[in-house]
Protein backbone atom coordinates (compact mmCIF):
# COMPACT_ATOMS: atom_id res chain seq x y z
CA UNK A 1 0.00 0.00 0.00
CA UNK A 2 1.73 3.37 -1.15
CA UNK A 3 1.99 6.39 1.72
CA UNK A 4 0.31 9.56 1.27
CA UNK A 5 2.99 12.18 0.79
CA UNK A 6 3.93 14.13 4.44
CA UNK A 7 1.81 16.73 3.74
CA UNK A 8 -1.02 15.48 2.90
CA UNK A 9 -0.56 12.99 6.29
CA UNK A 10 -0.26 16.10 8.27
CA UNK A 11 -3.28 17.54 6.90
CA UNK A 12 -5.21 14.22 7.77
CA UNK A 13 -4.03 14.58 11.31
CA UNK A 14 -4.75 17.95 11.66
CA UNK A 15 -8.21 17.33 10.13
CA UNK A 16 -8.83 14.60 12.75
CA UNK A 17 -7.59 16.31 15.57
CA UNK A 18 -10.18 18.61 15.08
CA UNK A 19 -12.87 16.02 14.27
CA UNK A 20 -11.99 14.62 17.94
CA UNK A 21 -11.42 18.49 19.64
CA UNK A 22 -14.66 18.99 17.90
CA UNK A 23 -16.48 15.59 19.42
CA UNK A 24 -14.81 16.76 22.84
CA UNK A 25 -16.42 19.94 23.04
CA UNK A 26 -19.51 18.22 22.16
CA UNK A 27 -19.38 15.88 25.06
CA UNK A 28 -18.51 18.59 27.70
CA UNK A 29 -21.51 21.09 26.05
CA UNK A 30 -23.78 18.22 26.87
CA UNK A 31 -22.15 17.45 30.19
CA UNK A 32 -22.47 21.23 31.30
CA UNK A 33 -26.39 21.01 29.87
CA UNK A 34 -26.84 17.86 32.42
CA UNK A 35 -25.62 19.71 35.18
CA UNK A 36 -27.62 22.45 34.63
CA UNK A 37 -30.67 20.92 34.50
CA UNK A 38 -29.74 18.61 37.74
CA UNK A 39 -29.27 21.91 39.94
CA UNK A 40 -31.95 23.78 37.99
CA UNK A 41 -34.11 20.54 39.25
CA UNK A 42 -33.06 20.88 42.88
CA UNK A 43 -33.40 24.77 42.95
CA UNK A 44 -37.22 24.50 41.73
CA UNK A 45 -37.44 21.24 44.41
CA UNK A 46 -35.58 22.50 47.37
CA UNK A 47 -37.55 26.15 46.65
CA UNK A 48 -34.14 27.99 46.13
CA UNK A 49 -34.81 28.37 42.36
CA UNK A 50 -38.24 30.02 41.59
CA UNK A 51 -40.27 29.52 38.31
CA UNK A 52 -40.44 33.34 37.73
Amino acid sequence: MPLLPIDEQRAYGAAFRGLLDAADAAREAADRAEALLRLGGEGLVEGWLRPE
